[in-house]
């Protein structure tokens, strides 16, 4: 069952991704589809219906607060650190491109993987059970 979990962190960040990165990917109709479905499986886990196959509620919001840290990362990687690179006085221009493109990739691709890892590990070895 927590195979379905990660499947859900793992669509929850991938239409982060496609919304923030690549706008065009996903149109409004099937993101609110996804927010739909989403909504109901998140509905399911708050408690309201008592069956063993879900996560208790910590176990499950605990990852899923993790998909918000993308969002604020985005937001201060395009309006704080791309300003202040391009601030600084770097004569040579193709290295200040070729530093905004490790960074874009770094904060803006590769950012989300290793939130994905994180809740992997969240929802295998959850945090109530590390004692």
């Amino acid at each position: 069952m927590k195979l379905v979990y990660v499947l859900f962190y793992a669509a929850v960040d991938l239409v982060i991704y496609l919304k923030l990165n690549k706008p065009g990917k996903i149109s409004r109709k099937q993101l609110l589809i996804f927010v739909f479905i989403a909504l109901i499986f998140t509905l399911l886990n708050t408690g309201i219906i008592k069956s063993p196959w879900l996560m208790p509620n910590k176990e499950f919001f605990m990852p899923l607060s993790f998909s918000i840290v993308p969002v604020l990362v985005y937001f201060w990687f395009n309006f704080v650190v791309l300003k202040r690179i391009y601030r600084l006085n770097i004569p040579n221009e193709a290295f200040r491109n070729t530093t905004v493109k490790v960074f874009s990739f770094f904060f803006l691709n590769f950012f989300y993987i290793m939130v994905f890892v994180m809740q992997c590990v969240f929802t295998f070895n959850p945090v109530s059970s590390i004692r």
